[in-house]
């Protein structure tokens, strides 16, 4: 309780760190410490976003695309413009590849989808900067990320295929 206490304080002082470690404390609820809320998670959010944190725009972005925020209803253009937003950050241009090939918020696009994908992939096996040159309000290269980035391309293009085929 200590931690969420302070980093609640350091939140509304503008600390951008802990803004992002708020805002996911209350998105996912910590037993004991909080209860899941996802307004006040996006006003956190909110608030990294406004100083650049790559990890807040996108978690902000989550919440929209899930229609946490309004009752169940995705608010797809306003998730597509936040992870837009972030085209060298592997995950945010996983989730835009999603939404295309989805035709959430966008027309669906299969081509793009394929396109996107293929570039989380190669952001997502970026080496990391060393430690002292990182700026802490970007996200580091995942190779999780780009598995499944690698996958989304091959099961899309497996899918085209099928579809062109019938």
């Amino acid at each position: 309780l200590g931690s969420f206490v302070r980093y609640r304080l350091m939140a509304e002082i503008g600390y951008r760190t802990a803004q992002a470690n708020i805002g996911w404390m209350y998105d996912e609820g910590l037993a004991g410490v909080t209860e899941r809320d996802a307004r006040t998670a996006a006003h956190f959010y909110s608030k990294g976003a406004e100083q650049g944190d790559v990890p807040c725009t996108r978690k902000l972005g989550d919440l929209y695309l899930s229609g946490d925020l309004s009752d169940g209803v995705p608010d797809y253009t306003k998730a597509l413009e936040l992870y837009a937003r972030h085209p060298n950050d592997a995950e945010s241009v996983h989730n835009v590849a999603f939404m295309h090939e989805n035709g959430f918020g966008t027309p669906r696009n299969a081509s793009k989808a394929i396109e996107l994908y293929k570039k989380a992939a190669a952001l997502g096996r970026k080496p990391a900067p060393p430690p002292h040159s990182r700026n802490p309000a970007e996200s580091l290269p995942s190779s999780e990320g780009a598995v499944a980035s690698e996958a989304a391309v091959l099961s899309l293009t497996l899918q085209e295929s099928f579809r062109a085929a019938a």
